[in-house]
């Protein structure tokens, strides 16, 4: 008969454990077995199962479990140590060049002429190029009159997506042979006859050809279009498609989507430790650099500088010298006036405590505000008052949704996890060549979009903090699960108000020392909308990486009228009843049961139904994710149990990744099978009964040195290393500190005060694939140029091929005339010869009567 679990008393359960403890320990000394530890049994008998829901474990001991047997772990440390004491003192070859975070910055372009004449015939992509051009410009612009105070607001300057965005997809299409048929899949010919439609009818909306746009009725588009300094196919893809097609079609219509129709941003934003560089976007000069002058004026200043021929063909393109130079001479602007976020932290006991204001969204007093200055508001304000007046106008439940997603035919392909106009493929999917770790780049862009967003919010001081599952990753080593492929961040609704105002549409551009990350800023239209609605728009606002479509989601949290979860009804402060109406909203203010119960207990909620209760998120804690400054809820244990359950806390295994704490790293089972057996799984699935004989030699300090002897993993343990040590420590502080009512203690201070931004820990996403390609032999300068002479000499091929064609036809034609001519003649001379022998004739047959009548008359 099985007992439950709930009948067994909890001290009752503990004495089993104990038991089935020693028990298994005598085995492992009579049959000789590795030894294992008690967190490595609790693994393998996954006590997950136990129903610990109930018992009264304190908040300190979750993190307790965590760290129980770590002191074991130091060992292993040694050997990490000692591993990358010899890469440093090159030793061993085990991280390869390409794999470190150190890469060449500049780029250097040998023949310009060539290189421009190739850029005005198709796409190339090259953002050191642009970024080089543009920070050159801004010193260009400012350093005469701005060097000894901040950089200008207002400095204008031209913008084209191309520039910022690989569109070389699209050349393949520039003969315009092909129509809108060659990215949108048509449908049968049968289905299309059955439903009496058009492959026109069926693209209505998402596609046009240049033929129909000359005849287009909309001009707007077609004037649009017209304005911009496009290389284009014969087809404009205006629309979002939730159609499901394959990765390769998804490509090209992103990239024809951002050819005709994305909307330029309105800012660009240059992020730098001390505050930005934030330029206005000319939107009515979409030019790229090769035609707007922004590249003249870096030729001109570069031979200016350093004294060089007019006629001077090499050039350098170096984006983080310019980045150090203008940062030296011209000071970064803070955005924000309000003391920073590093400076109220340390002000109070490193603790950041919201106001309660923050979570209520009185927009109706926004917009009138803005109203009362209608005719003064700048084109943020402008577009944020339209955007809320809009949403205030709308019902939740008939809300179109705002954010599209990738839709593939193979959904777990995971396409919902990018944006469907900066999708590039499928990242985890494509290898650049055979150097490439398949994962690789994922790591890098997540990492460097969950870096550059907590750099851009921290420095300009946007409130905001880790959630979710960015929270829960970060709970067990400080960094982002391998298989996640999204980031959750949330804010107080009046935060966020104010953070789309002030960057919605914006580009902002990684710290250019640290890398070349592009990332684009776009808040939904419909912020005045609290509730859940029809499901569709759950996401407040997105920070997208441009390069590949992935993104961090933003969700803003409120004080709403949605019935809150009974594990706060505990938490009402009792008041005097009040009559209400058969409505439930109390007659003295008109607020509803539910809002008021929610002020009552200060719980607010995001639009996907997730509540917190007010002394749940502040005060927030200071901390480190990815290497990068965060914020953390106050009570995060809480937030990570209700979501996620306890065993979120404390199982060690999920999507086929086990936890290692020797390593610090969740690591595949499949990597882990490879480096332990010594062969080659090839991804095949392994069952939970074949890694539970595997998990056990995790233990042997022989087995683990295995892991820095596999280059793949190591140079994973290299580069997390320090971050995973930092996270490690900084628990040990929170078991102690856990009592925000309490001081801190001087060792967990000391800890806070030492936390600075790392150094990323993957290198940038551009000069990896650079470095890829080099180790392949290929430069990417050398192709351009060399395309460029292949096809300077293919026209000169074509040339000399049409010139001789021409001689050949002209010698022909003249042949032909002659031939024609003498033809003519020969005709000619034919005929008078007939006429003339005709007319001999008629002239013998004329004279032969009158000759006979002669004769007659004679004889007569």
């Amino acid at each position: 008969m099985k007992v439950s679990k709930r009948l067994i008393p909890r001290r009752s359960r503990l004495l089993i454990m104990m038991m089935l403890l020693v028990v298994y320990q005598l085995v492992v000394l009579v049959l000789g077995l590795e030894s294992v530890s008690e967190g490595k049994l609790a693994s393998l008998l996954d006590l997950g199962d136990w129903d610990l829901a109930n018992s009264s474990l304190s908040i300190s001991d979750f993190i307790k479990l965590k760290l129980k047997g770590q002191k074991t772990y130091h060992k292993f440390d040694e050997h990490v140590f000692a591993a990358m004491a010899r890469i440093q003192s090159n030793e061993n070859g085990k991280l390869a060049d390409y794999e470190s975070t150190s890469s060449k910055t500049d780029v250097t372009i040998q023949n310009v002429e060539l290189w421009k004449r190739l850029s005005e015939e198709e796409y190339t992509y090259e953002p050191r190029i642009t970024l080089a051009v543009y920070l050159s410009y801004i010193h260009q612009r400012t350093y005469d009159r701005y060097a000894t105070s901040y950089a200008p607001y207002n400095l204008r300057v031209p913008f084209s997506w191309a520039d910022w965005i690989d569109l070389t997809a699209l050349n393949q299409y520039l003969d315009k042979t092909k129509g809108c048929e060659a990215v949108f899949p048509r449908e049968s010919e049968a289905t299309m006859k059955l439903n009496n439609i058009t492959v026109v009818d069926w693209l209505e909306g998402l596609c046009i050809t240049d033929k129909s746009l000359q005849n287009s009725v909309n001009s707007t588009y077609a004037e649009e279009i017209n304005s911009r300094d496009i290389l284009s196919p014969n087809f404009h893809v205006f629309g979002y498609s939730d159609a499901k097609d394959n990765p390769q079609q998804k490509i090209f219509q992103s990239k024809s989507y951002i050819n005709s129709k994305l909307p330029l941003p309105k800012s660009l934003i240059f992020l730098t430790d001390g505050g930005s560089y934030a330029l206005t976007v000319d939107r009515t000069q979409n030019k790229r650099i090769l035609k707007s002058g922004l590249l003249s004026h870096f030729f001109s200043k570069k031979k200016k500088e350093h004294n060089l021929p007019q006629d001077q063909k090499t050039f350098t393109f170096d984006p983080v010298y310019e980045f150090n130079r203008l940062k030296s001479q011209v000071k970064p602007r803070p955005i924000s006036s309000e003391p920073s976020i590093d400076s109220a932290l340390k002000e109070n006991d490193y603790k950041l405590k919201l106001k309660e204001s923050s979570f209520i969204f009185n927009y109706g007093r926004i917009l009138s505000n803005y109203e009362e200055r209608l005719e003064s508001l700048n084109d943020f304000e402008k577009s944020h008052y339209e955007s809320l007046a809009y949403s205030s106008l709308l019902e939740a439940r008939k809300l179109p949704k705002y954010f599209g997603e990738v839709i593939l035919k193979n959904p777990q392909d995971g396409g919902i996890h990018y944006d469907y106009r900066f999708f590039s493929g499928l990242i985890d999917k494509t290898q650049i060549n055979h150097f490439e770790d398949e994962t690789e780049r994922k790591k890098i862009i997540m990492h460097r979009l969950l870096r550059t967003w907590q750099y851009f919010t921290y420095h300009n001081n946007i409130i905001n903090w880790i959630s979710h599952g960015s929270l829960l990753s970060w709970y067990w080593d400080g960094l982002s699960f391998p298989w996640d492929n999204d980031i959750d961040v949330q804010m107080p609704i009046m935060e966020l108000n104010n953070f789309c105002k002030q960057f919605n549409n914006s580009l902002v551009v990684e710290d250019v020392s640290q890398g070349f990350g592009r990332y684009y800023v776009d808040c939904t239209s419909f912020l005045a909308q609290r509730t859940r609605g029809n499901g569709n728009n759950n996401i407040d606002a997105r920070f997208i990486d441009v390069s590949s479509g992935l993104f961090i989601d933003i969700t803003g949290l409120a004080l709403t009228g949605s019935t809150m979860p009974k594990r706060y009804s505990n938490k009402l402060i009792k008041q005097p009843k009040k009559s209400t109406d058969s409505t439930g909203s109390t007659p003295e203010n008109g607020l509803t049961r539910n809002l008021r119960q929610n002020l009552n207990a200060q719980v607010y909620n995001c639009r996907n139904g997730h509540f917190y209760q007010y002394s749940e998120l502040s005060p927030l804690k200071l901390s480190i994710v990815e290497g990068a400054l965060t914020l953390i809820p106050n009570d995060f244990v809480t937030i990570l149990e209700t979501e996620y359950q306890r065993r979120g806390l404390e199982k060690n295994t999920y999507a086929k990744y086990l936890y290692v704490p020797e390593l610090r790293l969740w690591m595949s089972y499949n990597d882990i099978y490879d480096i332990l057996q010594g062969t080659n799984s090839h991804g095949r699935p392994l069952s939970a009964k074949t890694m539970a004989t595997i998990f056990p030699r995790l233990n042997s300090d022989i087995n683990l040195k295995k892991f820095l002897r596999n280059d793949h993993t190591f140079k994973n343990i290299y580069s997390t290393f320090n971050v995973t040590r930092v996270h490690e420590e900084e628990l040990k502080h929170l078991i102690v500190n856990y009592d925000q009512n309490k001081r801190k203690s001087a060792e967990y201070r000391q800890f806070l005060e030492n936390l600075r931004f790392m150094n990323p820990i993957r290198k940038d996403l551009v000069t990896y694939e650079s470095r890829l390609k080099a180790l392949d032999g290929y430069n990417e300068v050398e192709e351009l140029e060399k395309k460029q002479e292949n096809r300077e000499k293919e026209r000169k091929e074509k040339k000399e091929k049409e010139e001789k064609e021409k001689k050949e036809k002209e010698e022909k034609e003249k042949k032909e005339k002659e031939e024609k001519e003498k033809k003519e003649k020969e005709e000619k001379e034919r005929k008078e010869k007939e006429e003339k022998e005709e007319y001999e004739e008629d002239d013998n047959e004329g004279e032969q009567p009158t000759e006979q009548k002669s004769q007659q008359e004679a004889k007569e």
